[in-house]
């Protein structure tokens, strides 16, 4: 069956005839045809190598959810805080350990100093204490941080809190007679009241400009039974006592020479050389 093209005028969408849209064209029929008084009609070929949009396409959104931590996950601005803390409590450490052996180094200085000095050395010792187990905890707070853990406004404030002693500590100022009446408690008898002994000869005399001082060493009960009972004024001899008069003296000895262990490390008594070498031989006074 022969076909002839032919336009039919303005193209017409074909929406309006059979709703798809777009262009047509008519095909008419040369022949006699059963079917002569009909028309076909033929919608136009899908281009199948029309042009890709370039523009870009539109990726699914994530669930505003999702991207949230878990409840029991710390938020990262509250670890960051932790580790400013903890790098300030490790700083004030370094700096209170290095201003103790800076007193432990000193050799010579005036009584007056040496007693400041003591009792400042004291008093860093127990804020290096506190700082390190304040950096333990903030060590474990940072390594577990998937644990429940308190706030970071909790841990702040615990943060303030020591570091508010220890500025505390810091601007106190102990005078020199005040420092001078603290020792003179302690050590004329105070370290065993009511056990009529002589103390003195074994610690640091801050009626004496001078340090370190020379003192006798307390190193075993046995001489500091014989310093304090000597058998020439007819006390009797330490091998003639009791079992509990012996364990009573070694208790007392205890006592002092966990004492004359601190002075010494402090800088303020000495000893001869083969005791010196004797002291740090020692494995532990308690």
């Amino acid at each position: 069956m022969d076909f002839e093209l032919y336009e039919s005028g303005p193209l017409l969408p074909i929406g309006s005839q059979n709703g798809l849209g777009g262009p047509s064209l008519s095909l008419g029929s040369s022949g006699a045809s059963e079917n002569s008084n009909h028309v076909p009609t033929m919608t136009e070929p899908v281009n199948q190598w029309s042009p890709i949009s370039s523009a870009p396409t539109a990726l699914p959104t994530p669930s505003s959810t999702s991207s949230l931590p878990p409840k029991d996950t710390w938020k990262e601005d509250e670890i960051a805080q932790l580790r400013g803390e903890l790098a300030m409590e490790r700083e004030r450490s370094v700096r209170a350990e290095a201003e103790i052996q800076k007193l432990q180094n000193s050799e010579r200085l005036s009584a007056d100093m040496v007693v400041k000095h003591h009792i400042r050395s004291q008093e860093l010792e127990r804020e290096n204490q506190a700082l390190q187990k304040r950096n333990r905890e903030l060590e474990e707070a940072l390594n577990n941080p998937s644990k429940e853990q308190p706030s970071s406004s909790s841990a702040s404030h615990v943060a303030a809190r020591i570091k508010k002693e220890i500025l505390d500590d810091e601007e106190r100022q102990i005078s020199v007679e005040e420092a001078r009446d603290i020792w003179r408690k302690k050590f004329s008898g105070g370290i065993l009241p009511g056990k009529n002994l002589k103390l003195q000869c074994y610690f640091f005399d801050p009626s004496e400009n001078e340090a370190p001082q020379t003192v006798n060493d307390a190193s075993n009960s046995y001489i500091f039974y014989r310093n304090q009972r000597p058998a020439s004024k007819g006390y009797p001899k330490w091998n003639e006592l009791e079992s509990a008069e012996k364990e009573e003296w070694t208790k007392m000895w205890r006592v002092l020479r966990k004492e004359q262990e601190k002075q010494w490390k402090a800088g303020l008594i000495k000893f001869e050389k083969v005791v010196l070498f004797r002291m740090k031989k020692e494995k532990s006074f308690e």
